[in-house]
């Protein structure tokens, strides 16, 4: 999922550092609908990833809307981006809205079994089988990358800003909005797998929960050539 963030800019000319914190304010928001629900599962679940989908979204407008309007590069825009949401993570797992009952440290508070992502294997009983279905959702997330970007008008966009923002340019298109649009999506895929780690993967949000994927993402999108089905191989 943090790879798709990182693919997807690669196709608009742009680079995505900015991950690390995307998935942070995904899982953040995720989180809260996690714990703060005790079911239905059928609701709280699609609900949580959605709102974690939302929030990553929201953090990476912002970089877009700096290059858009202010000419920011998006280097500096995402790696400033990834220690503002560091600090307001630490900030928010230390409020009562929060932060874990009896606990100092920062932690939240865990995620309601009717909100977690099931696991795959939990017909076996065996609990270092972690994998869940979020699993599936980066599967899903990956089909509609290849239909966004090879099946519609905006994907046709987004590469051709790639391959020459002149050019775009010149036939009509806006980079501006692009840019935007671009980091938007960039910033739902990095926000699902923020919500995918708290609710699937370990149940509660720290400090470190995004740990290193948003950089080990961008390997990922180099590896798979910033294509839907290499970037999942990778």
């Amino acid at each position: 999922l943090a790879g798709l963030a990182v693919s997807i800019t690669f196709r608009a000319g742009l680079f995505n550092i900015g991950g690390t914190g995307q998935m942070l304010a995904g899982g953040m928001g995720a989180v809260y609908v996690g714990f703060s629900m005790n079911g239905p599962s059928i609701i709280q679940i699609p609900l949580a990833v959605i709102v974690g989908m939302a929030c990553g979204m929201l953090w990476g407008i912002v970089p877009g809307l700096l290059k858009a309007r202010a000419g920011v590069h998006e280097v500096i825009a995402t790696i400033m981006m990834n220690f503002i949401a560091g600090s307001l993570v630490l900030y928010l797992l230390k409020t009562d809205t929060f932060v874990r009952e009896g606990r100092s440290d920062p932690i939240s508070k865990l995620v309601t079994p009717e909100g977690k992502l099931p696991r795959l294997f939990g017909f076996l009983d065996r609990p270092e089988l972690r994998a869940h279905v979020g699993f599936f959702i980066a599967l899903a997330a990956a089909v509609f990358f290849w239909w966004l970007i090879e099946r519609t008008k905006l994907g046709f966009e987004i590469r051709a800003q790639g391959a020459n923002s002149d050019a775009a340019r010149y036939a009509g298109m806006k980079p501006a909005y692009l840019m935007v649009a671009t980091f938007a999506i960039a910033g739902g895929f990095a926000g699902l797998a923020g919500a995918s780690e708290v609710l699937g993967t370990q149940g509660r949000a720290t400090q470190g929960f995004a740990g290193d994927i948003g950089f080990d993402a961008i390997a990922v999108a180099l590896l798979g050539r910033s294509t839907p089905l290499g970037t999942v191989l990778a």
